[in-house]
């Protein structure tokens, strides 16, 4: 039959006794073991079981720990905004009330940009023209509560890089860094106090905070090189249906 003609053109993976089966073969059946046949399955066994690899089987969507990290990551990004609004957010609107900026700089600012100048000072970040009509107390509690803020932005987009990549492996050990990070932050802000960089509190957070940063750095380092690794053994393999089998060597 045409069915048998087909079939003796490719190399069956099984060695049927009973011939007699196959001219019952339908054609599902055949694109069956034709599709197999195509990926040259017989030239990959070893022993009973293709050549899997078995060590990267936990993905992002088959490990529930995962959310974990998701958790972490929304709670450093909602406390980096928070402590945005709570410390140089409140300590700017106390040093840079309208009527000492109205007196200063409302009519030029008026005649400039035809609005009253607004309370808060911006654009002013510390050092600019509003800022030297602070005295040098405020000016360095100012400076102080913008510092507490910047060093947060300055490290949270690399910190979040970390420890994502972390969790794609090893979520529970990438969210215990997100943990330490967040504690981090809020010990951090300890640099107001009239220490400074001094205080206890900051030097906890600041220690803290290179601990999680280090082992969410780690962490992605590591899980990087066990991906670049599979990702060579990709070019030696080839993909069925989530499994890796050896290709024959030409």
């Amino acid at each position: 039959s045409a069915n048998w003609r087909l079939l003796e053109q490719r190399p069956l993976l099984v060695q049927r006794k009973n011939l007699k089966c196959f001219p019952c073969i339908n054609s599902y059946s055949f694109f069956f073991f034709k599709q197999k046949t195509a990926y040259e399955i017989s030239a990959c066994l070893v022993g009973s079981e293709m050549c899997i690899r078995d060590r990267y089987q936990r993905r992002v969507h088959g490990d529930h720990n995962f959310g974990y990290v998701i958790a972490a990551a929304i709670a450093i990004s909602f406390e980096c905004i928070m402590i945005g609004f709570l410390v140089p957010g409140r300590y700017r609107s106390k040093v840079f009330d309208k009527k000492k900026l109205e007196a200063s700089f409302g009519q030029e600012h008026k005649e400039k940009f035809g609005v009253d100048i607004q309370t808060g000072g911006y654009p002013d970040m510390g050092c600019g023209r509003y800022a030297s009509l602070l005295n040098y107390e405020d000016w360095v509690n100012f400076n102080k509560a913008q510092r507490v803020h910047y060093n947060f932005v300055e490290q949270i987009a690399p910190f979040l890089i970390f420890m994502v990549f972390t969790g794609l492996l090893y979520p529970i050990y990438a969210a215990v860094s997100g943990l330490i990070y967040f504690l981090a932050r809020i010990f951090f802000i300890g640099y107001m106090q009239k220490q400074g960089a001094q205080s206890v509190l900051r030097m906890i957070g600041a220690g803290l905070g290179d601990i999680g940063l280090l082992m969410a750095f780690g962490g992605s380092v590591y899980t990087c090189l066990l991906y670049t690794s599979d990702a060579a053994d990709d070019l030696l393999c080839v993909d069925l249906g989530g499994r890796r089998i050896i290709k024959k060597k030409k």
